[in-house]
């Protein structure tokens, strides 16, 4: 026969963010924005090799985890060094300038600026030409109006631009492009662009130097509230990042409110691993109430981007019947685009799948719903408390579990199932307990007789003594309802076919 992996719930590895930011460890020398005016992080963060120890840890998994680095399908793509992965990019994960919903109105050039001068240091900015245009953007910046600290005071006719400028004058330093080296100095001018307006390029860089000390002591909880401000300025880098933070607990007290506040900010705009993440808490019930539809849902959402954890964990889903009705070649469409990836588990659940289907169309015999030839603990514990039933007592060694019925079976008192080594289902006994009523026998009798059709064989009288009734299935399942005398209590008892 065959055995389920009980496999629970995959977490995956989930993010290796670091912020190189403005930072010359990024190691990206040469390296030109698309955008005329913003660098975003995901243009610092093309490589894996790239990212630096940050946000969350390299080895940030739980318990359930796996150290599978080459599932390059479950990593975003900031993990990766793909860009033309489309269908996994997430807004913030490219450098899309246009995405409108993360754009902040300091941060959105003047398309009608046609200053000549303003021209010509994107240009050379863009086309690596940084000594020229740091020369220029100093030029332009001694020119403007000061206050009283000596930055540039802002208009109402220039406060882009003069963030634009002071930005770009940043990365210069950081990055060595143009200007020597000064951490300090790209420092104090990212602090410059962030007092000007929300701007989450800058406050991101801010919260990786406070982390990593880049030109400053390094101090974590004011680079955790420099995070904060970018995420809460729309970087889908940061929320994620955060999310997956509080939620695995990486540098910081784990917080299930705080992580599935910011998990459903990344999830909401098409992070895979956050809205598998999010699947998991419904599913697991972290921090609110258990939800299966809604554990589907954003498992679902998460499978279709290719995370093969998620996909693992629809198969799992579409075979229990947890979110949606049991259906098996779903089950296993999913759990080969799994195994696949090599999704840990997903081989060995994968082969148990074939072999239930084949087991299944043989197979006619049925409790809750479940083919009793082809099933095993875990399926049936999930279908009779699904259906109602309640766990009253489990066997520590897995080979007994004591149930309350529920509504399935009206007036049943227990349920007890037993199973093999494998956990594969080998006998079942339903309990009537009344002790002086012989017609019981008989109204269950009719109960079964309308799921199992008529009695193969009877035995004995209705109103008193022992009687018995036996049904041989067309799989070769046993079926016995009976009841000893004077007690009345009634059992009926379903078995395996018998060895020969």
């Amino acid at each position: 026969m065959f055995a389920f992996v009980d496999d629970g719930v995959v977490m995956g590895q989930g993010y290796r963010l670091g912020f190189c930011g403005l930072s010359s460890v990024c190691g990206l020398k040469g390296h030109l924005p698309t955008s005329l005016f913003l660098l975003t992080l995901s243009t610092w963060m093309t490589s894996s090799a790239m990212a630096v120890p940050g946000l969350v840890s390299q080895d940030a998994q739980t318990p359930h985890q796996t150290n599978n680095s080459d599932d390059k399908k479950t990593q975003i793509p900031q993990q990766t060094s793909n860009s033309d992965d489309k269908k996994t990019q997430t807004p913030h994960q490219t450098n899309n300038s246009d995405d409108k919903r993360t754009q902040i109105p300091h941060q959105r050039a003047n398309q009608d600026d046609k200053n000549p001068k303003l021209v010509q240091i994107r240009q050379d900015y863009h086309q690596g030409r940084y000594t020229q245009a740091a020369a220029a953007i100093e030029s332009w910046l001694d020119s403007q109006p000061t206050a009283d600290n000596g930055t540039p005071s802002l208009s109402k006719h220039n406060p882009a631009i003069i963030q634009e400028l002071l930005w770009l004058l940043a990365q210069m330093h950081a990055r060595s492009l143009g200007k020597p080296q000064n951490l300090p100095q790209a420092l104090h001018l990212a602090r410059e662009v962030a007092s000007y307006g929300p701007h989450p390029q800058a406050e991101a860089y801010i919260g990786q130097a406070y982390e990593q000390g880049l030109g400053v002591s390094p101090n974590f909880q004011r680079a955790l509230t420099w995070y904060r401000k970018a995420a809460e300025h729309g970087d889908l880098t940061l929320q994620a990042a955060l999310g997956e933070r509080y939620y695995l607990a990486k540098g910081v007290k784990r917080n299930l409110r705080e992580a599935q506040h910011w998990l459903q900010l990344a999830a909401e705009r098409g992070d895979p691993l956050c809205q598998r993440y999010l699947g998991q808490i419904f599913e697991r019930g972290e921090g609110t109430q258990k939800r299966a539809d809604l554990a589907f849902d954003w498992y679902a959402r998460a499978a279709k981007q290719g995370d093969g954890v998620a996909q693992l964990a629809l198969g799992r889903f579409y075979l229990a019947g947890i979110g949606r009705p049991k259906h098996l070649p779903k089950a296993k469409e999913y759990v080969q685009q799994a195994a696949r990836q090599e999704v840990p588990n997903a081989a060995a659940l994968l082969a148990n799948l074939t072999a239930l289907m084949a087991c299944e169309a043989a197979s006619v015999t049925r409790l809750y719903d479940q083919l009793l030839q082809c099933t095993q603990r875990d399926l049936m514990k999930h279908a009779i408390t699904a259906q109602g039933g309640r766990i009253v007592r489990e066997s520590r060694h897995g080979f007994k579990d004591h149930f309350h019925p529920g509504e399935a079976f009206p007036g049943a008192s227990q349920l007890t199932l037993y199973y093999d080594d494998d956990a594969r289902f080998k006998f079942a006994q339903l309990v009537y307990r009344k002790h002086q009523d012989p017609q019981l026998i008989e109204r269950v009798y009719q109960k079964m007789q309308s799921e199992y059709g008529q009695a193969t064989s009877k035995q004995g009288y209705a109103l008193q003594g022992p009687k018995q009734y036996q049904w041989q299935m067309a799989d070769g399942m046993h079926l016995r309802l009976y009841r000893h005398w004077p007690d009345t209590t009634t059992y009926f008892e379903w078995m395996p076919a018998r060895s020969e």
